[in-house]
């Protein structure tokens, strides 16, 4: 069955639900919703996973936990959504009419002609939901609420600006509008200057890519973005230490607060990006304090080193973010 209002699916009684579509923060901001309905009754599944053990739904699905309680199964299947994995998918759900527990699927793009997509969308027992990008006077309108109830107005070139910057992602959207509020608090007028200043380019995003990639230990992904003409080692070197500020903050706040590493993330303003959460959180977790005001020193020298003597200062560079992502 199709919902459009994303109000109405989460509180569908079907107990199966899909999600798909190339706006994955809009997909990602409905399923968040959804899973803080269960608390810590989830169990996450990804495709991969899946792919190697085709009973492993199933059972989730039929399992039934010492109190009795249901359960949600949050499927992800955003990195790969096969045509063998999509039948076993339908077959499976096409007998289990009912379930104990229920299932939230995450899937990136589903063409009209998708055998799941299909299913989902003339099944009773299912509800699903497309979660494409806004159109241009959706983000227009959006943009313009929001400064509004802060008693702000925009110009209009500003306007143009920003969803040119933003375009394509629904969380990404709330994000740097939320970052715009937060830095023009106590101010009258929105300018296209404001926009150029505090809206994320290509290059920021990719910047914070790498980064991330860095201090989780993903080596891998961390060489394919070092290949690009765009990340140079002074800003990389800034951007590091920015991030171990970042940490070191979590860090600080937790022990004060005597909160978790997630709570204190989930209250951070600007907000963490989604889909980046959980690897802030294995990273806060992982890192000791020492261990990275030894490398915030470090970033220091080498920037002196890339300035002075750039060919090797650059290879002192690319030298300490191997040192960082190996742990």
């Amino acid at each position: 069955m199709i919902y459009k209002n994303q109000a109405q699916l989460i509180k569908a009684k079907q107990c199966f639900h899909l999600l798909y579509g190339a706006d994955e923060g809009k997909a990602y901001g409905i399923a968040e919703k959804i899973t803080a309905l269960w608390g810590d009754r989830i169990e996450k599944i990804n495709s991969e996973e899946l792919e190697k053990q085709s009973a492993l739904l199933h059972d989730a699905l039929n399992s039934v936990g010492l109190f009795a309680d249901s359960k949600l199964i949050l499927l992800d299947c955003r990195d790969s959504l096969s045509v063998k994995l999509q039948n076993q998918l339908v077959s499976l759900l096409e007998k289990q009419i009912e379930s104990v527990n229920h299932l939230l699927i995450i899937a990136h793009n589903l063409t009209p002609t998708s055998k799941l997509r299909k299913f989902f969308e003339k099944a009773e027992h299912c509800a699903i939901m497309a979660c494409y990008p806004p159109e241009n006077r959706e983000i227009v309108t959006l943009l313009q609420q929001k400064l509004q109830a802060e008693n702000l107005t925009i110009d209009n070139d500003a306007t143009q600006l920003f969803v040119q910057k933003v375009k394509g992602d629904s969380y990404r959207i709330d994000q740097e509008i939320e970052k715009l509020l937060l830095f023009k608090q106590g101010a009258q007028n929105v300018t296209s200057y404001d926009i150029q200043c505090l809206i994320g380019e290509h290059q920021q995003l990719q910047m914070s890519e790498l980064i991330y990639a860095i201090f989780a230990g993903d080596r891998q992904k961390m060489e394919h973005l070092l290949q690009s003409d765009e990340i140079e080692s002074i800003p990389t070197l800034l951007a590091v230490r920015r991030h171990i500020v970042l940490l070191t903050e979590i860090k600080q706040i937790s022990a004060d607060n005597r909160q978790n590493i997630r709570q204190v993330i989930e209250q951070l303003r600007p907000p963490i990006f989604f889909k980046l959460k959980d690897s802030l959180a294995m990273q806060a977790n992982k890192w000791q304090r020492g261990k990275l005001l030894k490398i915030y020193r470090q970033t220091l020298d080498i920037e002196w080193q890339v300035k002075w003597q750039p060919l090797l200062g650059n290879m002192e560079a690319k030298h300490l973010l191997l040192e960082i992502v190996v742990g």
